[in-house]
């Protein structure tokens, strides 16, 4: 390879994606060194912790010294953490399978653990860390999380040297503090104050974030509403905007008045992503009349107004905005209707219902599959449904018929029902009152991938919830249950040419990476030495 000219070795090391490999391959040789330092330095983490002392603050020292070569080769900076007595908790990743797919998990983050102790590295940081992001004066894209345990003087400091940095087109903010506690009677943390307001002026891409699902001591309207409003005002050429607020104690959960955004804005924005308490408080009904320009709208919402959501998708189809990417934590009537109304969709991601199935919910269903989804099958390239329950919204024999004409879809998400999977005698899937002429519901779906659908690359598999009385008795162990299912999910995959005579018919195509409650899953290898 290294007899190649360097423009060639180039378009090579382009292809690297990963940036481990980039690194291992840049410290082969001095020539492969020097090619690939801007790939390697092109995205560049700050994550100073008790762990992780020694390799943070090297990048901090090198950053800070002026003339340094690694500044201005850098667009995308991450900053993790700039805690030096803080560690991640080790226990996270026990408590996060513990609780899987629970109400539990839905409320967990990562823990940070103080070391307790003076560490003399938070003098060094407060000495380098303004002039060392100052230096990355090409910096393009930011990416923070920010949380209590940085203190307030490492969010004045970050938000004071964004000013200096003049090229910068993305900025994500997330506003986490590890208040993670479900007892009303833990003391909340002191109130942040007011902070200082960056001027980034040539923003394209704006979020700003509260973590979702932690209940906060934190006022919106000290920490979201001035710094959003702050920097629309002044970029002229905002494209996407992404605001999410948690479930604050002290705010009405409204992060963001669209009549406060220079009038410019309401036309150049064509992604637009809104999450928090309740879809009325973000003022979805009002997003057609101030945005006519949209082409991507993510809603998440911990709670739906039926009534804002009903003006929205009426206010859409009338001022005949054909969006090409929705991305919705609900189903209902009113979303079917906009659906139908048109064709076009690339991105479409369902999260609902999210009550016991119900006869209205298997209508729309039935509606969805055999009326609506072929509308799109020309453009869908991503699709997820993600019923909380079991019925007919979970993928089934009959869908296959509608999904396979969507060819050129590369990644697909489903849920199964259990009816159909295999289970073993003491799994808690005994309990389940299957059918026996019932199909297997994953046989059907990769008998459609491999058949139907050859752009494919990513598929995700998982469970759902089951409101029949018969589990009643072990309503508790819902994470048990979700395993169990999984675990059949697995087990039909990996028996399917076992059961099947006409084993390639259903062969998992060997490009398509399989995920099952979000893990990857490595299939077993044949006796012809097959994945």
């Amino acid at each position: 390879m290294l007899l190649l000219p360097n423009e060639l070795l180039e378009k090579i090391v382009q292809n690297v994606e990963r940036l481990k490999d980039r690194k291992a391959l840049r410290r082969t040789c001095s020539r492969l060194a020097l090619i690939l330092r801007p790939h390697v330095l092109a995205e560049v983490t700050l994550n100073i912790h008790r762990y992780n002392l020694e390799p943070g603050m090297n990048m901090l020292r090198a950053l800070a010294t002026p003339g340094n070569i690694y500044s201005s080769y850098i667009r995308t900076l991450y900053i993790d953490s700039l805690s030096p007595s803080f560690y991640p908790d080790p226990r996270f990743k026990d408590k996060q399978r513990a609780c899987r797919d629970t109400v539990e998990l839905q409320e967990m983050g990562r823990d940070w653990v103080s070391g307790g102790g003076e560490i003399e590295e938070y003098e060094e940081l407060r000495t380098l860390l303004r002039p060392a992001l100052e230096s990355i004066d090409h910096l393009q894209a930011i990416r923070w999380c920010w949380r209590l345990k940085d203190s307030q003087w490492t969010l004045d400091t970050v938000m004071q040297s964004l000013s200096a940095l003049r090229h910068v087109k993305e900025f994500h903010f997330l506003c986490a503090p590890s208040v993670h506690r479900r007892s009303s009677q833990v003391a909340p943390p002191p109130l942040i104050p007011s902070i200082p307001l960056p001027d980034l002026w040539d923003l394209e891409v704006l979020s700003v974030e509260v973590s979702f699902g932690t209940r906060l001591a934190i006022d919106n309207a000290s920490i979201i509403t001035p710094l959003v409003n702050h920097l629309c005002s002044r970029s002229k050429s905002l494209t996407s905007l992404h605001i999410r607020t948690g479930r604050d104690l002290l705010g009405d959960g409204r992060a963001l008045d669209f009549d406060s955004l220079d009038t410019s804005l309401h036309s150049s924005i064509t992604h637009l992503s809104l999450g928090g308490r309740s879809s009325r408080a973000l003022q979805v009904a009002k997003i057609p009349s101030y945005f006519s320009n949209l082409t991507s709208l993510q809603l998440r919402s911990e709670y739906y107004d039926e009534e804002s959501l009903k003006s929205l998708f009426s206010g859409l189809t009338a001022k005949q905005i054909h969006l090409r990417r929705l991305v919705l934590d609900d189903v209902n009537g009113s979303l079917l209707d906009y659906i139908e109304s048109y064709s076009g969709l690339e991105v479409l991601s369902l999260a609902g219902p999210h009550w016991y199935s119900q006869p209205e919910h298997d209508d729309m269903a039935d509606r969805f599959y055999r009326q609506i989804l072929w509308l799109h099958h020309n453009t869908l390239q991503r699709l997820e449904i993600h019923p909380a329950f079991e019925g007919r919204w979970c993928f089934g024999e009959n869908d296959s018929w509608s999904i396979e004409r969507c060819r050129n879809l590369r990644h697909l998400s489903v849920k199964v029902n259990c009816d159909g999977l295999p289970f073993r005698s003491n799994s808690l899937l005994r309990y389940c009152n299957q059918h026996e002429t019932a199909a297997n519901p994953v046989h059907s779906l990769l008998s459609t991938v491999h058949s139907n659908l050859p752009e494919l690359h990513t598929l995700h598999i998982d469970s759902a919830r089951n409101p029949s009385s018969a589990y009643s008795h072990f309503s508790d162990s819902g994470a048990e249950r979700c395993l169990a299912i999984r675990d059949s999910v697995l087990s039909s995959i990996k028996n399917l040419n076992r059961e099947r005579e006409e084993a390639d018919y259903t062969e998992v195509p060997k490009w398509v990476r399989v995920y099952i409650g979000g893990e990857m899953v490595k299939l077993a290898i044949d006796d012809d030495g097959r994945d």
